[in-house]
């Protein structure tokens, strides 16, 4: 049985390759960080908080945020980026990605930042 699983792994790490490499897309997301549904889960409660903080007329808290992703999933700060870059692409939470974009300002975010 494990050896079934661990094909099956390498078949998908070979099908996510195919994947084109400028596509931020919540696949690649998933197959690049071995992300299930409730990882994702995880993360949007995530993203959710901070965008109620913003609904209700705080400035976004780039910092915590970040923490509470490197926090959540053991990541770095490369990984944070491409988890909002993702989002914004997905349509998800595009103020808090603006406003962290805006706080992280880097060539990654040109697409949400603009020219």
């Amino acid at each position: 049985m494990h050896d079934e699983i661990e094909k099956l792994k390498y078949h998908v790490k070979l099908l996510s390759d195919c994947l084109p490499i400028d596509d931020e897309s919540y696949a690649r997301l998933a197959i690049a960080r071995d992300w299930g549904p409730k990882d994702f889960d995880r993360a949007h409660d995530i993203f959710e908080r901070y965008d109620k903080q913003l609904r209700d007329g705080a400035k976004l808290n780039g910092s915590a945020l970040e923490h509470d992703l490197r926090e959540a999933f053991i990541i770095g700060y490369q990984e944070v980026k491409g988890i909002v870059i993702t989002f914004w692409h997905g349509g998800q939470w595009q103020e808090v990605c603006r406003q962290y974009a805006e706080q992280n300002k880097c060539m990654e975010f040109h697409g949400i930042l603009g020219p």
